[in-house]
């Protein structure tokens, strides 16, 4: 996940992903996992784009990082509000945006596909 647009677009570019020592479930990323963009930042708030990870989380000088292949950037990019009712993860809907903070956020293949089905409608 990014918070701003042209950090999305150059971490794409780039295909690799920094991560941070604290970035919630880091130690969980796995090489072929599925991902998803959300971009945060107001006035956004939507998905826009899924990867496959081509790397395991790479630590070099106590940074770490991911490599990213199998990007699609979406043409219709998803906003996250008439999703928050139907997805598994967020369980407190009125309170739906701590469970988008921490970096790295952790959904339900259900929620994910979802999401990505959303996408090709």
């Amino acid at each position: 996940m990014a918070g701003n647009h042209s950090e999305f677009l150059e971490r794409i570019k780039t295909k690799r992903w920094d991560l941070y020592k604290r970035t919630s479930h880091r130690l969980n990323i796995r090489k072929e996992d599925k991902i998803l963009f959300y971009l945060a930042r107001y006035p956004r708030r939507k998905f826009v784009a899924n990867a496959v990870l081509s790397s395991k989380v790479r630590e070099e000088d106590e940074e770490f990082s991911v490599g990213l292949n199998k990007i699609k950037i979406w043409k219709r990019q998803i906003p996250i509000r008439p999703l928050i009712e139907s997805l598994e993860f967020i369980k407190n809907k009125n309170k739906w945006g701590g469970y988008m903070q921490g970096g790295i956020v952790k959904i339900t293949k259900k929620d994910f596909d979802k999401i990505l089905k959303t996408e090709k409608e």
